[in-house]
C-alpha cells in the first residue's frame, strides 16, 4: 500500500515474557450460582446458632448459654466469619480448581471432620442448649451406680441440698430411679452459682451437684435410650453445622498449604500465602474460648475431678499449624512479618488460655457486659483491611 512503509512496526521484545490469560486475572470468581449457596452455608454457620438459641429460649437464656459456651456461640460471631473470608479468597487462587489431588485431600478432611463431630457429640458433657425445653428422661439406681465418674452413685445424687434442688423437683420414683428434666438441671446450676463463692456448701454437697449435671449432661447413660429425638432442641442442628464448619476449616489448611508448592497453581501465590495466615489467625483465636470452657465451664459444672486440663486437639492443630506456617515462609521466602504475627497470635493464645482465663471470664463470663462483645467483630473487620 502507498506509504505503508511508514506506519508502526511491533516488534516483540525476546527479554519480556508474552502475556497469558493468568497475567490478565487476579483470582477466581465463582460463578453466581455457586456464590449464593455459599453465602448462605457461611451466614448459618456464623449466625445459625444464636439466632436459633434466642427463637428457642428468648434472648435472658441465650446470653446465659452465650457465656457458658462461647466457643461455640460467641466465636463465630467474633472472628469465624473472618476465617471463612480469608479461605474463600485462598481457594479463589487456586487455578485448576478441579485437580484431583485437591479433590481427594478435600474428601478426606471432610470425612475426617464428620468423624470428630460424631465423636465430639456423643461425649458425656453435652451442653444445655441442646435440650428442648421439655427434654426429660428416667435413669435407674442400678444404671447410676455403674458410672465410675459419678462417685456414690445414686445415693450421693440423693444428698444435693435443697438450697440447690428439692428432691421432689428430681421426681424419685421408687427410690430407685430419677426423672430428670432440662429445667430442674438449668435451675440448680443457676442456684449452685450463686451459693458457690459463699462457703455455705460442704465438699459433699458440691460433689452430689456436680454428680446431678454429669449424670443429667451423659448422652450414653441419660438420652441415648430415647426412643424418639424430641428431647432434641432445633438448636442442637444448629450446633452441629457450626462445630463441624469449625472443624472443617481448620483441617482444610493441611490441604491448602499442600497445594502451595508449585506457584504455577495460583493466580497470585504471595496473595494465598497471605489469605491462609490471616485464616490461620482467626481460627487460632478459638483455642482461648475452648480452653475458657475447659476450665470455667466445665469446673463449674462437672467439678475438678472430672475436668480434663489437657485437650490434645487443640494442642496438636496449634502445633501442626505453627510448623506448616515456619515451613512455608523459610522455603518460598515469603513476608516474615505473617510468620511473625503467626507466632505471637499462638503465644497469646496459649498464655490466655492457660494462665488468664480470669480475664477471658471477665469479657465473656457471669460478670461480662454483652454490650461490649460487639467491639471484636468490628477489631476483626478493621483488620482485615490490612491484608
Amino acid at each position: 500500500y502507498p506509504g505503508g512503509h511508514l506506519l508502526p512496526t511491533i516488534v516483540l521484545n525476546p527479554s519480556v515474557p508474552l502475556h497469558t490469560w493468568k497475567s490478565f486475572l487476579s483470582e477466581y470468581q465463582l460463578p453466581f450460582r455457586w456464590l449464593i449457596p455459599a453465602i448462605i452455608a457461611a451466614t448459618v454457620a456464623v449466625v445459625g446458632l444464636p439466632i436459633s438459641l434466642i427463637y428457642e429460649f428468648g434472648l435472658t437464656q441465650s446470653l446465659f448459654y452465650a457465656k457458658l459456651y462461647p466457643h461455640i456461640i460467641l466465636y463465630p460471631v467474633f472472628t469465624f466469619w473472618a476465617a471463612l473470608w480469608g479461605v474463600y479468597k485462598a481457594f479463589c487462587q487456586v487455578i485448576n480448581k478441579k485437580a484431583k489431588s485437591l479433590i481427594w485431600k478435600s474428601a478426606l478432611i471432610l470425612s475426617i471432620s464428620i468423624s470428630l463431630l460424631l465423636y465430639e457429640t456423643t461425649l458425656p458433657n453435652m451442653f444445655l442448649f441442646e435440650f428442648s425445653s421439655s427434654a426429660q428422661s428416667t435413669v435407674t439406681s442400678s444404671a447410676i451406680d455403674k458410672v465410675p465418674e459419678i462417685k456414690g452413685g445414686f445415693e450421693s445424687i440423693k444428698a444435693i441440698p435443697a438450697d440447690i434442688m428439692s428432691m421432689n423437683s428430681l421426681n424419685l420414683i421408687k427410690q430407685n430411679a430419677i426423672t430428670i428434666n432440662k429445667a430442674n438441671l438449668e435451675q440448680a446450676l443457676h442456684n449452685y452459682i450463686k451459693l458457690k463463692d459463699s462457703n455455705k456448701l460442704t465438699h459433699k454437697q458440691i460433689q452430689s451437684f456436680h454428680n446431678l449435671m454429669y449424670l443429667g449432661l451423659d448422652y450414653q447413660v441419660t438420652w441415648k435410650h430415647q426412643k424418639s429425638i424430641s428431647w432434641w432442641s432445633v438448636s442442637r442442628f444448629f450446633y452441629f453445622y457450626t462445630f463441624w464448619a469449625i472443624l472443617f476449616n481448620g483441617l482444610v489448611f493441611l490441604v491448602f498449604w499442600a497445594e502451595n508448592r508449585d506457584p504455577r497453581r495460583f493466580f497470585n501465590q504471595i496473595r494465598f500465602y497471605e489469605y491462609l495466615v490471616f485464616s490461620e489467625i482467626m481460627i487460632l483465636l478459638w483455642f482461648p474460648l475452648r480452653l475458657f470452657y475447659i476450665k470455667e465451664t466445665k469446673e463449674i459444672i462437672f467439678g475438678t475431678e472430672k475436668l480434663k486440663e489437657l485437650d490434645p486437639f487443640t494442642y496438636i492443630i496449634i502445633t501442626i499449624l505453627f510448623i506448616i506456617t515456619a515451613t512455608q515462609t523459610i522455603r518460598q521466602n515469603h513476608k516474615p512479618k505473617m510468620l511473625i504475627i503467626t507466632i505471637a497470635v499462638i503465644a497469646f493464645v496459649l498464655l490466655i488460655g492457660h494462665t488468664r482465663t480470669e480475664f477471658l471470664n471477665t469479657l465473656l463470663g457471669f460478670n461480662s457486659n454483652p454490650i461490649l462483645w460487639i467491639l471484636c467483630p468490628i477489631i476483626v473487620f478493621f483488620l482485615m483491611w490490612f491484608v
